[in-house]
C-alpha cells in the first residue's frame, strides 16, 4: 500500500451503516459454493480512523454473508497487511521498477519476475520493524539493479531460458529458467550488494528469508516450494559466509 499520509484509515470510504465500511471479496466454502461479497463483508475494530504505521500494519477482516433457509450463516475472517512506505522511497523504487517489465504470455522468465517484486515488496515494506532499519534500503536497490540493467551476464542468462527446447513441457522450462535466474541472482548481484553494503545481522538475515519462502509458496505448491527454498537457503547461507569473510575483522 502506498499513500501519501501516514493517517489512513483501516476502511473504505465512504462510511456507512452506522460507521462500518464495506470492502469486497470473493468466498469459497468447503461445500462449492462461491458468494460474491459486493457489500457484505465489514471491516471491524478500526471503524475509527487509525495511523498507519512506517512499514508493516496489521488489520483483521471479518464478514458474513446470510444465505436462506435452511443454509447457516456464513462467516470468514482474514488477517491483512498494509504496508505504508513513504512517497520517493528509493528501495520501493525497485518494486516499481519491477512491476514495468512486461509479462507476456508463456514467457519462462514470469516466474522470477513475480518472485523478485514479491520478496523486494516484502523487504522494503518491513524494514521499520528490523534490527537494523537501514541496511536493506542500500541492499535492495544493489541488488535488483543489474537485473533492471541486464548488465553482467543477465542477456546471457535470460537468452538460455529462451533457447531451451520446445520439446519440454511449459512448466519444466518455466521452472528451469527460474532455477537459472535465481541462482545467478544469488551468486552475482547478491553477493555484490552484501559485500558493498553489509551482510547484516542474524535476525534480519533470518527475517529477510521468511519473506523468500513465502512468495515462493505463493507461486507453487508444497513440494516445489519444499526443493525451491532448500536450494535458495543453501545458496543464501554460502554467500553471506564469504560477505562475512570479507569484511574487515574487529
Amino acid at each position: 500500500m502506498r499513500t501519501n499520509a501516514v493517517n489512513g484509515t483501516a476502511s473504505s470510504r465512504p462510511n456507512i451503516r452506522g460507521g462500518w465500511a464495506m470492502v469486497g471479496m470473493i468466498y469459497d466454502d468447503e461445500f462449492g459454493f462461491s458468494w460474491e461479497f459486493s457489500d457484505e463483508m465489514e471491516y471491524f475494530h478500526f471503524a475509527a480512523p487509525e495511523t498507519l504505521h512506517e512499514g508493516r500494519n496489521k488489520y483483521e477482516l471479518i464478514g458474513w454473508l446470510q444465505r436462506q433457509w435452511p443454509l447457516p450463516e456464513c462467516e470468514a475472517s482474514d488477517i491483512v497487511r498494509l504496508f505504508y512506505v513513504k512517497p520517493g522511497d528509493q528501495c520501493y523504487a525497485m518494486v516499481e521498477e519491477l512491476d514495468k517489465i512486461p509479462k507476456p504470455p508463456n514467457d519462462p522468465t514470469n516466474g522470477f519476475v513475480t518472485n523478485q517484486r514479491c520478496i523486494a515488496k516484502y523487504s522494503c515494506g518491513n524494514r521499520p520493524q528490523m534490527q537494523n532499519t537501514t541496511w536493506l534500503t542500500k541492499v535492495v536497490p544493489a541488488f535488483v539493479q543489474p537485473f533492471l540493467d541486464k548488465s553482467g551476464s543477465w542477456n546471457e542468462v535470460m537468452q538460455a531460458c529462451a533457447s531451451q527446447s520446445k520439446f519440454l513441457p511449459a512448466y519444466v522450462r518455466d521452472k528451469r529458467c527460474e532455477d537459472k535466474m535465481a541462482k545467478y541472482h544469488i551468486q552475482q548481484d547478491l553477493q555484490k550488494s552484501l559485500n558493498e553494503n553489509g551482510c547484516g545481522t542474524e535476525a534480519d538475515w533470518d527475517e529477510v528469508g521468511t519473506y523468500i519462502h513465502e512468495c515462493v509458496a505463493e507461486q507453487n505448491s508444497f513440494i516445489p516450494t519444499l526443493v525451491a527454498n532448500g536450494i535458495i537457503v543453501k545458496k543464501r547461507n554460502e554467500i553471506r559466509k564469504m560477505c562475512q569473510a570479507s569484511r574487515p575483522k574487529s
